[in-house]
């Protein structure tokens, strides 16, 4: 920034015949103008900022993976005295979750679009809030100094220059909190497996509604419509659920319960739930973070107050009028002792011509042109062509 002004012209065209094939894609080509004219420690700056994200992504994953663990454990909790309640179950993985993720689909619409409708802007402020991407800034306080720094400096940017850098601040949150929300189903969906592999757990459900058994297989049988036609035994028939209804001051419908075939026949429905219902749209919605965060990095660099004159002078043509060699006989204003003396003219020059009214008296211009003696003629200007 401090350099003239032809001389980034100079470099950033030198910069951008390299760069030509990017031309249509302007955050592609800035990025490579940033490697080409970094400095070192520029560099080794961007590269502890690189660092402190991946950090803090690793972070905020290890932590999903904890609390979905820790959840798990809690929801499929079982002894061997009472058996896991479906209906609770579901609540957790599956209804709460879609709840989530809805409200996350808010968080991200657009602020234009949150402006309309009175009140979903500020519900939208608040749901980016209490995002567990938020977790981020909490993962930051345990890196390194320099990798802490580079974190608060990127988040601060966006907070304090929103409109330029408030895109990439939101959905960096958000796809930090869908990576949350990914760990945590993972670890749900891997303790359950663990639970199913080495105990005999048993599911049954129980409700204090008046919900008959009828009424909750049909709702299992429309959760179970995206993998029936793969897997059936995946869709629990009628006969299960009437035979599982769990009552605590009782015994199910006329049921053993020792019979672990018949209270562990929810299994293969409940993972699919897992998986289709609760680690699935969260793998989705990572996806659609992701890209949309690229798209605004992309969206903010082009857009940042300086790249667009730097596009200018990667894509533009500079013309530079001057001499590859100095004229013999120019003059500089104001020319340094250092300079080189210019070679003088023959000494065979007889006559000089004044060609259209050069403010110069015939001395100044013959001593100019190195020969004092000769003559001085005038031509040009208003004389005639006789003249």
């Amino acid at each position: 920034g401090d350099r003239p002004r032809p001389l980034l012209w100079r470099r950033d065209r030198d910069a951008g015949r390299g760069l030509a094939p990017l031309r249509d894609r302007p955050a592609h080509q800035l990025v490579a103008w940033l490697h080409h004219v970094a400095e070192p420690q520029d560099e080794r700056a961007g590269q502890r900022a690189e660092r402190a994200q991946r950090l803090v992504g690793v972070l905020v994953t290890l932590a999903g993976l904890a609390v979905g663990w820790a959840v798990a454990a809690a929801v499929f909790w079982y002894t061997g005295e009472q058996p896991v309640n479906v209906i609770a179950v579901l609540a957790v993985f599956v209804f709460l979750q879609l709840a989530l993720l809805l409200l996350t689909a808010v968080a991200a619409l657009p602020d234009a679009a949150l402006r309309r409708v009175p009140g979903m802007e500020a519900l939208g402020d608040a749901l980016r809030m209490l995002s567990p991407g938020r977790l981020a800034l909490a993962a930051a306080s345990r890196l390194a100094p320099a990798h802490r720094d580079a974190v608060h400096a990127t988040l601060g940017r966006a907070e304090a220059q929103r409109r330029v850098y408030g895109r990439v601040h939101k959905w960096a949150l958000l796809r930090l909190s869908q990576l949350f929300g990914v760990a945590f189903n993972v670890a749900a969906v891997a303790h359950f497996l663990a639970m199913v592999v080495f105990t005999d757990l048993a599911f049954a459900w129980s409700t204090t509604l008046r919900v008959e058994p009828p009424g909750v297989h049909r709702i299992a049988h429309a959760m179970s419509l995206p993998w029936a036609w793969a897997l059936p035994d995946a869709s629990p028939p009628l006969s299960l659920v009437e035979s599982t209804q769990y009552f605590r001051f009782g015994d199910a419908a006329g049921v053993d319960r020792a019979d672990p075939a018949v209270f562990g026949g929810w299994w293969p429905f409940v993972l699919m739930c897992l998986l289709v219902y609760g680690l699935l749209p969260r793998a989705v919605a990572l996806l659609i973070a992701t890209a949309r965060l690229r798209a605004a990095v992309a969206w903010t660099m082009v857009n940042t107050p300086g790249a667009a004159a730097v596009l200018d002078r990667l894509n533009s043509a500079y013309v530079e009028t001057r001499a590859e060699d100095p004229e013999p006989g120019a003059v500089r204003d104001g020319a340094d002792d250092a300079a080189p003396a210019l070679a003088a003219p023959p000494s065979s020059v007889r006559c000089i011509i004044n060609w259209a009214c050069v403010p110069l008296d015939d001395a100044a211009l013959a001593t100019l042109a190195g020969a004092p003696g000769a003559a001085v003629l005038h031509g040009g200007g208003a004389r005639s062509l006789e003249e």
